[in-house]
């Protein structure tokens, strides 16, 4: 990996819209609101509104702004919105205050915050390279190269742990999704197809990401290995910038299914398609959701196991609690407990069990204090 350096210029705040054609300035709260880029005459805006459609309101105009250029792509988190420009990356609050440059010197595509919202990835072209995969980190400003090919690698996004990344790769033979440790270890590719792969967006143990595997862009998931992939979409228009909402039961995408890119949302399981924009003069595209309440922790306890002993002899069981996240924390604490007995704690522990039935619960309370729980069957019985 390489290491850079850059001034992070903290202080310096520029100028935004704050109008709306309604006048509306009493918005509904901040989990159903959609944060997204209107592009009308060449002006990619950064708007901010309602998640049922109602109420677009402008934060950001780069053309009545220090901003020279066109916003390019956006993330959001309880820690504000980050979004790129050709011009550099940015980061600014919800309400829109504060805007903050943070890095330039380069072009600049899609940014995502980190987990625990101490560090944003990024794509670039740094001086002649091709289009890589960066991390930002805020504290210490230092910018770390996470991939080096000769070849396109974009649009990342984190895994809800925090360790690894996925991201949307192009060379000349295939195109597709890959995955790499944060410390620039284990690269591997999840898919390779011939037509392009792109917007990948890990939530919990799925990847959303769009494809044309098909002809059109429609979109998928799949887990985070590579398999099952289910399709979501299936229309004429091309499907792409997906995000999951903060509980993970929806999903909002742009596409062009009626002429220019409008934003539509849609429930997980690519049912219930809804129209959100309705200005056919201007292209809506790259949402990210809006939540500024804690979220709920959310435990997974791996998958049910049957283990088959000779003689009853006890045997050592591995628990797997690695698809645990916080979309706005980090999970703290992991328990398991069988009825009121604690097992063990951490993330992977092993136990040692007699034949039998267990019904193992996964207690994780996040960095607020906040739990969820989920159950994993062990079973244990004699060889047959």
């Amino acid at each position: 990996m390489h290491y850079f350096k850059f001034a992070i210029l903290l202080g310096l705040t520029l100028v935004f819209l704050t109008s709306t054609a309604s006048g509306q300035t009493d918005l509904i709260p901040p989990e159903t609101q959609l944060i997204f880029i209107a592009d009308t005459n060449s002006s990619g805006d950064l708007v901010r509104m309602n998640a049922d459609g109602t109420y677009p309101e402008t934060l950001v105009s780069p053309l009545d702004t220090l901003l020279t250029r066109y916003v390019i792509g956006a993330d959001c988190s309880q820690n504000g919105i980050v979004f790129t420009t050709t011009s550099g990356l940015y980061r600014i609050n919800s309400d829109g205050s504060h805007l903050t440059y943070l890095l330039g010197q380069s072009i600049f595509g899609s940014p995502a915050w980190s987990p625990d919202g101490t560090q944003i990835a990024f794509n670039a072209m740094f001086s002649d390279e091709e289009n890589e995969i960066y991390i930002l980190d805020l504290a210490s400003s230092d910018v770390i190269q996470l991939t080096d090919n000769s070849f396109i690698d974009e649009y990342p996004s984190w895994s809800p742990d925090g360790t690894q990344i996925v991201y949307a790769y192009a060379d000349n033979n295939a195109q597709g999704i890959a995955v790499i440790n944060v410390d620039g270890s284990h690269q591997r590719r999840l898919t390779e197809v011939t037509a392009a792969e792109t917007h990948p967006v890990w939530f919990g143990q799925k990847i959303l990401f769009s494809s044309r595997r098909e002809g059109t862009f429609d979109l998928y998931t799949m887990q985070p290995d590579g398999s099952h992939i289910v399709k979501l979409t299936n229309d004429a228009g091309s499907n792409n910038y997906p995000s999951f909402s903060p509980d993970g039961s929806l999903i909002s995408f742009s596409s062009n299914r009626t002429g220019s890119y409008q934003l539509y949302t849609m429930n997980a399981d690519g049912s219930h398609v809804q129209r959100l924009t309705t200005d056919d003069a201007a292209d809506n595209y790259n949402a990210c959701w809006l939540a500024s309440e804690n979220q709920f922790p959310v435990a997974h306890a791996g998958q049910d196991q049957t283990v088959f002993v000779a003689n009853r002899a006890s045997v050592f069981i591995q628990l797997d609690g690695s698809g645990s996240f916080d979309l706005d924390g980090t999970v703290d604490h992991y328990e398991w407990s069988l009825g009121d007995d604690v097992l063990a704690t951490g993330i992977h522990p092993q136990i040692q069990l007699e034949p039998g039935w267990y019904p193992i619960t996964l207690t994780v309370t996040d960095n607020n204090g906040i739990q969820d729980t989920d159950r994993v069957i062990i079973s244990i019985e004699p060889a047959p």
